[in-house]
C-alpha cells in the first residue's frame, strides 16, 4: 500500500510540474533549441509520412538534398514512443513523451532504490531526485528529448541487470534486453555508455560481492552477453543502417 501511495504522489508531482506545458506547449515547444529547431520538425515529418503518405519514414527529402531517414541516429523512427505523434499534435505530442519518460524514470529508480534496500520513503525520495534532478532538467530546456529518453530508462536497466544477477527470472531478462535496446533507439552514445556500466558492473560484483557464491561466474556472465544478444537483435532493425 505504501508503494501506490508513493507512486500517486510522484505522479501527481510530476504531473504538476508539466501541467504548464500541457496548457501550453509552445513554452518549450517554440524555444530556440533542439526541440524546437529539429525535433518538432523531425515529429512533424514523421506525422505527415504516416497520414500524408501512408508510409514508415525510411528517407527524408526535404533535408538538403535528402537522405536516408532510417540511418540517422538522431532520428529514432522506431523507437514506440514516436507513437505518440500519431494520435496527437506535435507539440502537445512531445510533452506527453517528456511526462511519460519523467515517470518511467521516477517509478524504475523507485524499484532500483529498494533493490538495495531503502525503505519505501528513501525509495520515493531517490525517485523524485533523479527524475527531477539537475540534469534533466538542464536537458528538457536544452530540448534534449531523445536523451531524455535514455536517461529515464537507464535505472530500468540497471534495476533488471541486478535482478538477473542476483536472482535469474526469464521476465527480467527480456526486460534488460528491450529496455536497453530502447536506449539505442533513443539516443546511441547513451547506450554504449550503459553497455559499459552494466559490463563494469557484473565485474564489480565477481571480484567484491560477498552474495556472488549463489552464482557462477560462467552463469552470470552468459546471462549478461545474452541480454546483450538479445538487445543487439532487437536493435538491429536500426543498428545496420547506422
Amino acid at each position: 500500500m505504501k508503494d501506490i501511495a508513493y507512486f500517486k504522489i510522484l505522479f501527481l508531482i510530476i504531473f504538476i510540474f508539466f501541467l504548464p506545458f500541457l496548457i501550453r506547449p509552445e513554452l518549450l515547444t517554440t524555444k530556440d533549441n533542439d526541440l524546437g529547431g529539429n525535433y518538432v520538425p523531425i515529429f512533424s515529418f514523421i506525422q505527415k509520412s504516416v497520414f500524408t503518405y501512408h508510409q514508415i519514414p525510411l528517407w527524408r527529402p526535404d533535408q538538403l538534398l535528402g537522405e536516408s531517414f532510417i540511418s540517422n541516429p538522431l532520428y529514432s523512427p522506431f523507437y514506440p514512443a514516436n507513437l505518440i505523434y500519431i494520435f496527437l499534435p506535435v507539440k502537445l505530442g512531445s510533452i506527453v513523451y517528456y511526462l511519460i519518460h519523467f515517470l518511467i524514470a521516477a517509478y524504475s529508480t523507485y524499484f532500483l532504490a529498494k533493490s538495495f534496500g531503502f525503505s519505501p520513503k528513501g525509495s520515493f525520495t531517490a525517485a523524485l531526485f533523479y527524475s527531477l534532478s539537475f540534469k534533466m532538467l538542464v536537458h528538457l530546456e536544452a530540448g534534449h528529448i531523445t536523451m531524455v529518453a535514455a536517461f529515464s530508462l537507464f535505472p530500468l536497466v540497471f534495476l533488471s541487470t541486478r535482478k538477473l544477477i542476483s536472482n535469474y527470472n526469464p521476465k527480467w531478462l527480456a526486460v534488460a534486453s528491450v529496455s536497453l535496446a530502447l536506449i539505442y533507439f533513443s539516443y546511441p552514445s547513451i547506450f554504449y555508455y550503459t553497455a559499459l556500466f552494466i559490463s563494469a558492473y557484473w565485474i564489480y560484483i565477481v571480484l567484491f560481492s560477498p552474495g556472488f557464491k549463489k552464482y557462477s561466474l560462467i552463469k552470470s556472465g552468459a546471462l549478461i552477453f545474452t541480454t546483450f544478444t538479445l538487445a543487439i537483435m532487437i536493435m538491429a532493425i536500426e543498428l545496420l543502417p547506422h
